[in-house]
């Protein structure tokens, strides 16, 4: 495994509609059109599949080949009974177990854009063999050292499968992208094998389009949530297509001017005692005392349903879990701008074991727990958090803590 510099691949796309060339962020998942100005929303299953066009046409002797290699980008926690360590990770694996080939995409690889793989793409497509399912359980490995039990999480993770381009004849290799030939044995070549189709994987597009009323769907072409200003609905972009969701707002005025996304978890677990306030405050060992109203009242899990720096994550994530905001739905949307929910449903529930242990002040204890524990969503919904603007950063008017507009334009390109 390779960590490189967090970065932003782009992809040239063509519009669905009226077939023109787009550049989509690897981040975004809406193709917004500058020539027709339609809105379609994008899907690939089981997960995308690009490929990096050769820079320079090598003689007819060479066959062209592509090399596969899983590209992985997100936060990762590392989890054990003494505390909750993070980063930011930027990260890619050969597919193959060939050393042939470079461990990594490497940094070079940054400068060019992507495409996605067509059936008539050219050239011939090595077949992973290091599959999607063996990645992710590298990712969530859990391993015993001398020091103990440990553990990885990563929230907001992107995977994808990016090909890689190399010229070769039997006894020479050259890069694709630059051309420069790489000194390698020509008896290593004898054992790669070099015959494979494209891979198969679905590419769709759906209108930007409210599925109940037919009005066009506002959002940010990185948001995971659009919202209809025609019949006041919030939908969720899924595997499945859109999925209509209960979105939720705690108390805003005209000072308004930015809503920032949470999502609102209610979490089973089968070990934990956690579904009270009560049990939180005993985990977080809060310096105040437990009354009735406590030990009756249920308690949700607060998630940034955005991404930010991982330490900043666990923040926002602990406090608004601790004040437990109150919110409820409006009969219209409000007009002012709704920061982009970016992370998935899915990926808000698996951060919640790095909060639960970030807030318990009996690490040691509590980590017998939690190793073992395994959680359970039972419902959640979407709550919009007001943020008045106040220079460089955005302030929580009824709670006082603010959002970093440096945090949150880096977040977007996690």
């Amino acid at each position: 495994m390779a960590v490189v510099k967090n970065s932003i691949f782009e992809i040239d796309i063509q519009c669905p509609q009226c077939g023109a060339p787009v550049v989509l962020e690897e981040t975004e998942n809406i193709i917004e059109c500058p020539f027709c100005r339609v809105r379609s929303i994008l899907s690939t299953q089981p997960f995308p599949c690009y490929y990096f066009e050769p820079r320079q046409e090598k003689s007819s002797g060479m066959e062209l080949i592509y090399v596969p290699y899983w590209r992985f980008k997100g936060l990762e926690f590392f989890l054990s009974s003494e505390k909750v360590s993070y980063r930011v990770i930027d990260s890619s694996w050969r597919a193959i177990d060939s050393d042939v080939f470079p461990s990594s995409l490497g940094l070079r690889a940054q400068t060019q854009k992507l495409k996605f793989i067509q059936p008539e793409t050219k050239g011939v497509f090595t077949p992973h063999l290091i599959s999607k399912k063996e990645i992710l359980r590298r990712m969530y490995k859990e391993y015993t050292t001398q020091k103990g039990r440990h553990a990885y999480i990563h929230v907001g993770k992107i995977i994808s499968l990016i090909y890689l381009p190399f010229f070769k004849t039997e006894d020479e290799l050259c890069d694709g992208l630059s051309g420069q030939k790489i000194n390698i044995l020509p008896a290593a070549l004898d054992t790669f094998e070099s015959q494979g189709k494209p891979p198969k994987y679905d590419v769709s597009f759906m209108p930007g389009l409210c599925p109940n009323c037919g009005w066009e769907l506002a959002g940010e072409t990185d948001s995971l949530v659009l919202s209809c200003q025609g019949c006041f609905r919030t939908f969720l972009i899924g595997n499945r297509g859109l999925r209509q969701i209960n979105a939720q707002f705690a108390s805003l005025d005209s000072s308004t001017d930015m809503l920032a996304p949470f999502w609102k978890l209610s979490v089973n677990f089968s070990k934990i005692a956690c579904s009270k306030y009560s049990d939180i405050m005993h985990i977080a060992n809060l310096p105040k005392a437990i009354l009735e109203e406590h030990k009756v009242k249920d308690f949700y899990f607060f998630i940034p349903a955005f991404k930010v720096n991982p330490k900043l994550f666990l923040r926002l994530g602990k406090q608004v879990s601790l004040l437990q905001p109150d919110s409820a739905p409006l009969d219209k949307l409000p007009k002012v701008d709704f920061y982009p929910a970016d992370l998935p449903l899915q990926e808000g529930l698996e951060a919640v074991p790095p909060l639960l242990m970030d807030l318990c002040k009996r690490k040691k204890e509590f980590w017998a727990l939690l190793i073992r524990e395994k959680i359970k969503l039972e419902k959640y919904s979407l709550v919009y958090l007001p943020f008045k603007e106040a220079g460089l950063e955005y302030v929580q008017p009824e709670f006082g803590f603010s959002l970093p507009k440096n945090s949150l334009k880096f977040g977007r390109k996690l």
